[in-house]
């Protein structure tokens, strides 16, 4: 308990250098992780209280779900990413494309993302309507809030598409929720990001909160999914351009004091320094790893590649040889290696502004950025004045550089419209439906408005 309460301080000290004075900090309790007393935005300390519960509520989370490794490992089983070398039959619906409306952990990402919403939406409220907050730390408070309100819409929407649109905590409202349309949903999230943008860019960017430049990044890849390529190149060009950030060597990529991290989660279980080590990394060198990197995946990368190595681990168990994601070396705390989990980092946006780049035909930069991220894991450059092969190049540069990070290999196959080609032959079950999961039995039974998505059953 009282290392969760350092924690909780630690989080709070390093966003409040922004707002409030430090004999305002010192003189404050350990946060509280609950939103139900109004007295908690009196002013700006309790409301950074409240604000800094939402990353701890987040990271506190046991098992796998939407804050502790779900969106890595349910995904790269959904995708050409990992495979299961343990029985579990909720993992299995996702590994075989088939999951269910009453799959346990499907039903965990749907409710964690709207608790954390709700609460996000606790926040807003609360601080706009606090009169002991004054207008720039509401501003930023709010700003810091909405971000984390669109992260967790942008994974929903692409997760389950067609969801219902909650931006309040008036339960009569939300309980009877129609679907949105995932174009108003995308337009919340825009709103969300450009609002976020304004409020925090005075406030000096420490990546361990949200903060400008995730918010610049996040709105980058939201323009790079709906292929607007020109303001993703805009977004992602003034994160690269602020040189704040800068490429790491593979090794380097995801310690604590990584150059790349534009926004990481900082550890809350004492046990674990990240949810992805904990779940990816066998316990001994005698274990089993539960998730298996596909040899498809393997063998995507040059034989010369320093990520093949550095970012693939490898246990050998009665003479049969297994290789699991290693991209976090930790298991448990304690360890020399500090390792914090990164949510977004500087090699993705050179490959958001390299494809944003060849949808705009400047084949010259696509390739530029292109050589960069490649540079990091020692390839050669690549020239090609063809734009189907440098795009074709940067999908599979993705496919290597951001394996096993928040789904991004699963949502990259959606919005390429990839899937069929690469699931098809390689999921004997594969159906297009299982592009978008099913909204969970639950809450089809609790909101009698809401439709299930097209393959399902209601």
């Amino acid at each position: 308990m009282r290392t969760l309460i350092i924690i909780k301080i630690y989080l709070i000290a390093f966003f409040s250098s922004g707002i409030m004075s430090c004999k305002e900090f010192l003189s404050i309790d350990p946060p509280s992780n609950e939103l139900t007393s109004a007295t908690i935005f009196n002013d700006s300390t309790s409301a950074a209280q409240a604000l800094t519960g939402l990353y701890i509520y987040a990271m506190s989370e046991n098992g796998l779900s939407f804050g502790s490794g779900a969106l890595t490992a349910n995904l790269g089983l959904a995708a050409d990413e990992l495979t299961l070398a343990a029985v579990d039959a909720n993992l299995e619906e996702y590994l075989t494309n088939g999951v269910t409306v009453l799959n346990a952990s499907n039903y965990a990402l749907w409710t964690r993302a709207y608790e954390y919403i709700y609460r996000a939406n606790s926040c807003i409220e609360g601080i706009t309507a606090s009169k002991g907050i004054n207008s720039a730390a509401k501003d930023a408070l709010v700003g810091e809030a909405r971000l984390l309100r669109a992260f967790y819409l942008f994974n929903l929407v692409n997760l389950f598409e067609n969801i219902p649109l909650t931006i309040s905590t008036d339960y009569s409202v939300n309980r009877s929720l129609n679907n949105s349309t995932a174009d108003d949903v995308f337009l919340q999230i825009e709103d969300d990001l450009k609002y976020a943008k304004s409020a925090l860019k005075n406030i000096p960017v420490r990546n361990d909160r949200g903060n400008y430049d995730a918010a610049t990044a996040l709105l980058a890849k939201v323009y790079l999914y709906n292929k607007r390529y020109d303001l993703a190149f805009v977004e992602a060009d003034e994160v690269i351009r602020s040189t704040r950030y800068h490429l790491e060597t593979p090794m380097n990529t995801f310690v604590a004091d990584s150059r790349e991290t534009i926004w990481k989660l900082l550890p809350v279980i004492p046990e674990r320094q990240t949810h992805e080590g904990f779940h990816f990394v066998p316990g001994t060198a005698q274990t089993m790893p539960k998730f298996v990197v596909r040899s498809q995946l393997y063998d995507s990368f040059a034989a010369d590649d320093l990520r093949k190595e550095q970012w693939i681990g490898t246990v050998t168990i009665e003479g049969q040889q297994y290789r699991y994601p290693s991209k976090y070396r930790n298991r448990l705390s304690g360890t020399v290696i500090k390792e914090h989990s990164t949510v977004l980092r500087i090699a993705e946006q050179y490959l958001i502004r390299a494809e944003a780049s060849a949808g705009l035909n400047n084949l010259e930069t696509a390739c530029a950025d292109l050589n960069l991220v490649r540079a990091k894991a020692d390839l050669l450059e690549i020239e090609e004045d063809d734009k189907n092969v440098v795009v074709q190049e940067i999908i599979e540069e993705r496919r290597r550089e951001l394996f096993c990070e928040w789904g991004n290999r699963w949502f990259d196959l959606k919005r390429l419209n990839l899937s069929e080609s690469v699931l098809g032959d390689l999921k004997p079950e594969w159906s297009n439906t299982a592009l978008i999961f099913p909204i969970p039995l639950n809450e089809l039974n609790a909101n009698p408005n809401l439709k299930q998505n097209p393959g399902y059953m209601e």
